[in-house]
């Protein structure tokens, strides 16, 4: 039978070459299948030989015994002295991989490999309890890093096998805490820790990471981190940092199991350890640095989580407090870095701005002024502004104000000046002493030309927008004068006038004319828009005298213009200030004299005593017909004087058609008629027949005018009561047609009629009433049946393209106008086939890209009249080549849609009718046999 021990022995002489050939590091090359292949031997060998010491039984003391004894006694000596250099010998051997390169896993499983043989020798060489401390500490030191090891080559049976035995040797070490020296007890201290941080590492490599996290609160304990070496508080450190950066490359993969613990709560111990090390006042190289790096993490961390944790919002705040207390005042770009990070969160958080505040005026002080800093620092700005126009306005001024102190920033003075004024436009446009960034600046600075010319513009655009607002025109004024603030030297001159013209005016509607005055006497005398001001003051006033002259003054400017001139007398009118239009227009006939007057303005002027003559007789034409209607008998003997006056007010709105406003026109129209019905009513049955033709023409005319008025207005009551006085006007001409019209009408009634029918079908669309639009087009329809002209065609194709456009109309209402039009379109020349190739493809894009829900016995309906078309002579020689191919195309792809969308029946239709339609075409249907 083998000797266990005489076995053991030579398994340790055949691993003696392998590892001193490892310790010489010169060699390059490391054999790592050998080494571990003889140390996994070693154990089993020494598995028998320590289960073979385990069966003999005590004896007597004899010589032989003694002998024996002391034998064993030497053998154990000699793997004691092996263990421990094979222990070492796994630490250097480790230390130099890792300066060398980054260690594999056959590194990984070499060092295990000797460090558990090593654990097994020394541990199978002691003597058995009661040991002393000092060789409990040992083997607790040796377990320890065997089953580290062992974790980090994936070995976990064997760690946990090892930890099992390390908690033996943990409780026996922690049970001498009140019987040791100082010296000892930071050893002894020193090895629970590393059985900890072995034992920690073990749990999270098998997945028990909550178990791991609790082990590292329990190293904290006062009794074991009091007495401890540096080293030991970084390895927790940097166990720590691996584990939290492990569990946020996790993150990333979402195979990975889900963890109990955070990166976070990790790193937060990794922050324990180091504060524990700053109040012992150890010293550990860069642990400012280390720290920093911590929090940094940790913050990256906690704003990621924000979405899903609002606590994580305000313990980032915190983190980016203690980054900043840990960084050093002179990196300033560093501290530069978090603030504007803290800005960031406190945007999202809806921070309270006194906060905001101060973040941004101690990011103002450390920036350091690159072009970077202030780009980045207006761009916050800018996302500031939606919630925090005010404070966005204030921190724009501080920054400038900081900036005009610093000789390294005023290169950036004027982006600064621009940015303020563009938050300023837009959303301090009526508080402009919340953003004055330009008046900061004092007269003795110039900005560049670029620059000035832009920030002028922009307080042009503020001060426009705050013009509109009516309430905010003394506003409006501050931020022209602003636009001429001497800063803005380098900008355009010409806008200077400009400028405090318009602010001259802003002051004259708000009814400070004194001030007014003052700045129309800084702008020049030979400007129109000077004298236009000067006019508009006197206006104010009521000084017909100085009225006068501004407008003898203006007229006399190079550069008035014609719209200008019809202002003037629009404003006198509009104040219904009789002397002063009076005034007005004598002055302006007496300069329409001139000789040197340019034509558009002696254009302009004429229009204008026009449309005062329109204003004017309207009036007089409202007096006749108050007074007619009180009592009309009174003036029988007048009729032909009401006749002619009637006549001479339809004439003049006649020749006024497209000179005159449609507003004056529509009334000389209506007042016309009026006093025509009035006449008649006078003068009785049978009196003048033209005059009440005369005055179905002004009737129509009045009613295309304010046809003309409602189509201008806005949604809103003032056209919805214009629509309904509409719709009975349009009754009441279409019962006087009636009236006076015997059998068939003439040409222009009928034409009258028709667009009567027209406007009727518009109104009541606006009026959503499609049941009354139904019987009009049946209407039209069997009126163009009975007279089969191309007009009556017009008003149906005018009606079908409004209910066209109208997206709320019923769909059957819309196939019949369609159907319709297609099916009595007037066929006699090539421009009406033209027309009707036009309706055929507006209809098939609304099937077929719009998807307007036409029914498919109405579709093929359509391409059966298409097809008859195309086979009539004039279609075959007019029908457009192109809307043909356009058409055939179109139904060709519906059919492939449908057919890809497994739509059969679907696809046959619109396959069918694209190969009825192509058999129409010159050349036939391509790939007939594919289609089919």
């Amino acid at each position: 039978m083998n000797d266990p021990r005489q076995a053991l022995r030579e398994s340790l002489i055949q691993l003696k070459p392998l590892l001193d050939n490892l310790s010489n590091f010169e060699n390059q090359v490391i054999f790592h299948k050998p080494i571990i292949k003889a140390s996994d031997e070693t154990r089993a060998q020494l598995e028998k030989y320590n289960k073979s010491k385990s069966k003999q039984k005590k004896k007597g003391r004899t010589d032989e015994e003694i002998e024996e004894r002391e034998r064993e006694l030497e053998f154990r000596h000699e793997m004691d002295t092996f263990g421990t250099k094979m222990y070492n010998l796994a630490s250097e051997t480790s230390q130099h991989i890792e300066s060398l390169r980054v260690m594999s896993k056959d590194d990984l499983r070499l060092i295990a490999s000797l460090r558990y043989t090593a654990f097994r020798l020394v541990e199978a060489s002691s003597e058995a309890k009661p040991r002393m401390l000092m060789l409990e500490t040992r083997l607790l030191i040796a377990v320890s890093a065997a089953i580290s090891s062992l974790t980090s080559c994936e070995s976990l049976e064997a760690a946990q096998d090892l930890a099992h035995l390390g908690a033996q040797y943990n409780e026996s070490v922690i049970a001498y805490q009140s019987a040791v020296n100082p010296s000892e007890q930071k050893e002894r201290n020193g090895a629970i820790m590393d059985f900890r941080l072995a034992r920690l590492e073990l749990e999270y490599r098998k997945g028990n990471d909550n178990l791991a996290l609790n082990l590292v609160i329990e190293a904290r304990e006062p009794d074991i981190t009091e007495n401890v070496d540096v080293l030991q508080y970084q390895k927790l450190i940097m166990t720590c940092w691996s584990f939290s950066q492990d569990l946020i490359a996790r993150q990333t993969r979402p195979e990975s199991l889900p963890q109990t613990t955070t990166p976070v709560e990790w790193l937060q111990q990794a922050l324990s350890f180091i504060k524990t090390i700053i109040d012992l006042g150890l010293y550990l190289p860069h642990i400012t640095k280390i720290q920093s790096t911590v929090l940094k993490c940790m913050l990256r961390e906690q704003i990621q989580d924000t979405p899903n944790n609002s606590k994580s919002l305000s313990d980032a705040e915190s983190t980016i407090a203690a980054i900043i207390e840990v960084t050093d005042p002179k990196e300033s770009v560093e501290i530069s870095e978090i603030l504007f990070l803290h800005i960031h969160l406190l945007l999202r958080a809806k921070g309270e701005k006194r906060e905001i505040q101060a973040v941004c005026d101690r990011l103002i002080e450390v920036i350091e002024w690159t072009d970077n800093d202030i780009s980045r620092l207006l761009s916050q700005l800018h996302a500031l502004s939606t919630d925090y126009s005010d404070l966005t306005a204030n921190i724009t001024n501080t920054i400038l104000i900081r900036a005009l102190s610093l000789e390294v920033a005023s290169s950036h003075t004027g982006t600064i000046v621009y940015e303020g004024l563009f938050f300023a436009r837009q959303y301090c446009a009526s508080q402009p002493s919340a953003a004055y960034p330009v008046s900061k600046l004092g007269q003795q600075t110039l900005l560049g030309r670029t620059i000035a010319t832009a920030s002028q513009m922009l307080l042009v655009n503020i001060a426009s927008n705050t013009f509109e607002e009516k309430d905010c025109l003394e506003e409006a004024a501050q931020w022209y004068l602003l636009a001429v603030h001497p800063t803005l030297k380098a900008a355009s001159k010409g806008n200077v006038s400009r400028c405090r013209g318009k602010a001259a005016l802003c002051l004259i509607r708000s009814g400070n004319l004194t001030t007014a005055q003052e700045l129309i006497r800084q702008c020049s005398p030979n400007e129109a828009a000077t004298q236009y001001l000067n006019y508009l003051v006197a206006e104010k006033q009521g000084d017909i005298d100085g009225a006068k002259a501004a407008v003898e003054a203006f007229m006399s400017c190079p550069d008035v213009g014609a719209s200008q001139v019809a202002l003037i007398t629009s404003i006198a009118n509009t104040g219904r200030h009789r002397p002063l239009l009076s005034a007005i227009l004598q002055s302006l006939l007496i300069a329409l004299e001139s000789p040197h007057l340019k034509d558009d303005i002696k254009i302009e002027g004429m229009a204008v005593v026009r449309d005062e003559l329109g204003e004017t007789v309207r009036g007089y034409l409202d007096w006749a017909v108050s007074v007619l209607s009180e009592d009309s008998a009174k003036y029988r003997t007048q009729t032909g004087v009401i006749a002619w006056i009637s006549k001479s007010a339809y004439n003049m709105a006649v020749e006024g058609l497209g000179d005159i406003s449609v507003n004056i026109l529509a009334d000389l129209f209506e007042r016309s008629a009026s006093l025509m019905e009035l006449c008649g009513d006078i003068a009785g049955t049978g009196y003048d027949p033209e005059l009440n033709r005369t005055k179905l023409f002004a009737m129509f005319g009045c009613f295309c005018g304010k046809m003309l008025l409602y189509r201008a207005l806005t949604n809103g009551e003032e056209k919805n009561v214009l629509q309904a006085q509409l719709i009975q006007y349009l009754s009441i001409i279409q019962e006087e047609i009636l009236r006076l019209t015997a059998g068939p009408y003439p040409e222009s009634i009928t034409k009258m009629d028709d667009l009567l029918e027209f406007y009727r079908v518009e109104l009541l669309c606006d009026a959503k009433d499609w049941e009354n639009i139904k019987e009009i087009i049946h209407r039209q329809t069997d009126r163009h049946d009975e007279a089969e002209n191309d007009e009556s065609f017009k008003v149906l194709e005018m009606m079908a393209k409004v209910l066209y456009e109208q997206e709320d109309c019923p769909p059957g209402l819309t196939d019949e106008i369609l159907q319709t039009v297609l099916m009595t379109a007037t066929l006699s020349t090539s421009a009406d086939i033209i027309r009707f190739s036009r309706w055929v493809r507006g209809i098939f894009l609304a099937v077929l890209q719009q998807n307007r829900p036409i029914s498919h016995e109405n579709i093929k309906l359509y391409i059966d009249r298409v097809i008859a078309v195309l086979r009539s002579p004039l279609g075959r020689q007019a029908y457009p080549d192109d809307e043909m191919q356009w058409l055939l195309s179109s139904l060709w792809n519906k059919g492939l849609d449908e057919y890809h969308s497994y739509r059969a029946e679907e696809a046959k239709m619109w396959f069918d009718m694209s190969m009825k339609l192509g058999s129409c075409m010159p050349e036939g249907i391509a790939h007939h046999g594919e289609v089919n």
